[in-house]
Formats: structure tokens, C-alpha cells, sequence
């Protein structure tokens, strides 16, 4: 009775490192798993940096999918299917960096590191090859309307701006003050 006890309980304890135990998880993924969703706010020094327009009315809003796709649409919130830059990209996480490759050759990579990311709010930096300290500071949107940016299979709406079709096969739009600032 003694060797079976003995075996139960080397068995009991066996089975208990291994209900304990737990897998880790990436940290790459478990960021990735947060940033997923729509994001809108301000993006200091980026409107001016990048399109040359000044003041405290324009806003972005990030769209990162699951499958590593996204899309950002910078806007004038006063007119904002009217003034606004739209261009789709892909991203991913690499030791905790977050990477954004813009279809839009006009728009360079951008890094995001140092920032605070949780289930509501995302800021921190952003390196978009301005040698800037661009601070950017976003909030989780439980909707946002894309139908006037692009069409039913993704790509960009047709405006009286300018559409872009670049080597990467990527559409992005430009209409109003995005436009007519657009650096040649």
C-alpha cells in the first residue's frame, strides 16, 4: 500500500508542475494583440512636418488590422472628407518597435518606440526620418466611418485630389490642403 501511495503522490506532483507552469507569451505578440483596432488623435509636428500646414484642427486616424495591414487617413476636422491624406500600409512589432512601411512612397517608414499602450490609449514617439521629436497621442475609437476614404475592396475613393497607384501597388488619396501642399 506504501509503493502505491508513494506513486500517487509522485504522480499528484507531476501533475501539478504542469497545471502550474504557464506558457509565455512574446511580448512582440501580446502588443501587436492590443494595438489591433482603430485609433484617432493628434500627431504633433507631423502635419507640419509632412504636408507644411500649421494649426491645431487637423487629427489622424490608424486602422491596424490583424493580418499585419492597416490604413491612416490625416485630416483637417473642419472639412474632413474634403482636406484629407489617406494611404494604406503594412506594420509589425520587433522587440517591442512597432514599424509602419507606407504604400505611399511619398510617406517614409515610421518607427514607434517609447509609448504607453493599453486597451484605451496609445502615445508615445514616433520617428517618421525628421530627425523631430514627434510625440503622437491616440485613443481607441469604437467606430469610425472609412466609406468616405476608400471603396468596398479597400482601395482608395476617387476625389478631386490625387490618387496614387505606387511600385508597391499600394492606393492612397490626397484631396483639398493635403494636395495642393503635397511636397513635389
Amino acid at each position: 500500500m506504501k509503493r502505491y501511495f508513494t506513486l500517487i503522490t509522485v504522480m499528484l506532483m507531476a501533475l501539478t508542475t504542469f497545471t502550474f507552469s504557464s506558457c509565455e507569451v512574446d511580448p512582440d505578440t501580446e502588443i501587436a494583440t492590443t494595438l489591433w483596432g482603430t485609433w484617432s488623435g493628434s500627431i504633433s509636428s507631423v502635419y507640419r512636418d509632412r504636408w507644411g500646414l500649421q494649426g491645431n484642427s487637423y487629427r489622424t486616424t490608424i486602422q491596424f488590422n490583424t493580418d499585419g495591414t492597416g490604413y491612416e487617413v490625416d485630416y483637417d476636422v473642419r472639412n474632413p472628407y474634403r482636406n484629407y491624406a489617406y494611404t494604406p500600409f503594412n506594420w509589425y512589432v520587433s522587440h517591442g518597435q512597432i514599424e509602419i512601411d507606407y504604400d505611399d512612397a511619398d510617406w517614409t517608414t515610421a518607427y514607434i518606440y517609447d509609448y504607453e499602450l493599453t486597451d484605451y490609449s496609445f502615445s508615445g514617439m514616433l520617428d517618421d526620418g525628421t530627425n523631430r521629436d514627434i510625440y503622437f497621442n491616440l485613443a481607441l475609437q469604437q467606430s469610425f466611418d472609412w466609406d468616405p476614404y476608400w471603396d468596398y475592396m479597400g482601395y482608395a475613393k476617387p476625389t478631386i485630389g490625387m490618387i496614387r497607384t505606387d511600385s508597391m501597388g499600394g492606393h492612397a488619396s490626397k484631396s483639398g490642403e493635403f494636395a495642393r501642399t503635397m511636397k513635389k
